[in-house]
């Protein structure tokens, strides 16, 4: 089986040190989910198939009983007073006595009337290939629907960090606003001072206050993303859509790149599905092949059958043979196309493989751009506080005009909320490196 070389042990157990918040969502999202849930009921359900397809090879034991009345119908005529009188006759005469009385004849029905037949009827496959090999697919079938419950799982705890991510991220951008809202009010502030010593302008107060209104709806815009992002994770969990979603403040950073110390062998869900599909189709091959052996099966019956409530106790032992002599090369064309199925899957399986290796090499490059991005607004943010810091002095004192303020805050702002889509981005790159690696 085609098989990924990537890093499992050490990523896995980074994440359940570091998110252990996140990891308790997630499981209880599990638990929840209903694709989860559909998952293992299949599961349950071809378990059951395989108990039933062994059994067929294990014998049968059923109990059947009739019982007849009947009237009417045909009848036939019995002359037994013809063919018995005569010789009771002359028993008689050589006897000297009437111990030989005259009959009659008689007219018996065919339907037999006040009839019964009680039997326990035992069947036993003896020789039956389909049986075995049905059981082989059906337990084939069976590993399959095993695997889909971790893939639902998989998928589940995707979609929850993915909008976990968003959430942090709409909450650390909440904060942003208000550290820029700080500043707009003490800029409107120091331009209010300005203006009451002669020195400020009217419109340096109402650009302030503009710019204020401004940032005040950018942050109800995000409360309401956030709110449908906590809605929706709710959702995931099976709970009311407001219930408080606890804030990890692991996700207010980058994630770590790379998580890894050391490498080992991965094999995903889906490459076994696909390799149980090739044998499946295999195993079809076999079945279809082996349609000319004969099936032998045995039956005994033991019962009782006579006119109520006589008893008439009997064995019947049967042997059956059924083989087959011409089917128009119905089999043959079964074969063929078993075969190309059975190659369909082949090719399949290996395509995805090599899909799932470059995916994988693919995400781990874009959590590393993403993350590398976000590290590099950690020195412009300084320069850029540097600079407010600077041009505020100076504005407090004259020397700066409030333009020069604003645009120093647009900036601070701008790398600030930068820095946190950086983030954002970086964690969901990082989901979705997890989700293709099937590290989580």
């Amino acid at each position: 089986m085609y098989r990924i070389i990537w890093a499992v042990v050490v990523a896995t157990t980074w994440l359940e040190a570091q998110t252990p918040l996140v990891d308790t969502y997630i499981r209880q999202a599990w638990q929840a989910g209903a694709s989860v849930q559909g998952a293992q009921a299949r599961h349950d359900l071809t378990a059951a198939a395989l108990d039933e397809a062994r059994s067929l090879n294990k014998p049968e034991v059923t109990f059947g009983t009739t019982y007849t009345l009947a009237q009417g119908g045909r009848k036939i005529d019995l002359p037994v007073g013809d063919l018995l009188n005569p010789v009771y006759g002359t028993l008689n005469q050589l006897t000297q006595s009437n111990a030989f009385p005259q009959i009659s004849n008689t007219r018996e029905q065919f339907l037999p009337n006040n009839f019964y037949d009680a039997r326990f009827r035992v069947r036993q496959p003896i020789y039956n290939t389909d049986i075995a090999l049905n059981t082989a697919i059906v337990q084939q079938q069976h590993l399959v629907s095993a695997l889909d419950a971790p893939i639902a799982q998989r998928n589940i705890a995707f979609d929850f960090q993915q909008m976990y991510a968003r959430y942090m991220m709409a909450g650390e951008g909440v904060a942003v606003l208000d550290r820029v809202l700080e500043l707009l009010e003490e800029n409107r502030r120091v331009a209010q001072s300005l203006l009451k010593n002669g020195v400020g302008t009217p419109s340096a107060v109402l650009r302030a206050e503009a710019e204020i209104e401004q940032v005040r709806q950018q942050q109800t815009e995000i409360r309401s993303d956030r709110q449908s992002a906590q809605a929706y994770l709710n959702h995931l969990m099976q709970l009311p859509y407001d219930v408080p979603i606890a804030a990890d403040s692991l996700w207010l950073q980058a994630p770590t790149w790379p998580p890894i110390a050391g490498f080992t062998e991965l094999e995903r869900e889906e490459l076994r599905q696909l390799a149980a599909a090739e044998q499946i189709n295999g195993l079809v091959v076999n079945l279809q092949e082996k349609q000319r052996k004969p099936k032998i099966g045995a039956q005994l019956d033991v019962g009782s059958q006579a006119f109520a409530p006589q008893w008439g106790g009997y064995v019947l032992l049967g042997l059956s043979i059924d083989m087959p002599v011409y089917n128009a090369h119905r089999n043959d064309a079964k074969i063929a196309q078993a075969k190309a199925q059975q190659e369909i899957a082949r090719q399949q399986r290996l395509d995805t493989g090599r899909q799932l290796t470059i995916g994988v090499h693919t995400a781990a490059l874009q959590v590393e751009k993403t993350v590398n991005t976000y590290n590099s607004y950690t020195m412009r943010l300084k320069s850029a506080q540097n600079l407010y810091n600077d041009v505020a002095r100076r504005y407090r004192e004259g020397q700066a005009n409030h333009i020069e303020v604003l645009d120093a805050i647009t900036r601070l702002a701008r790398l600030d909320t930068d820095r946190q889509m950086a983030c954002l981005e970086a964690w969901l790159a990082y989901v979705s490196w997890m989700r293709m690696a099937a590290v989580y």
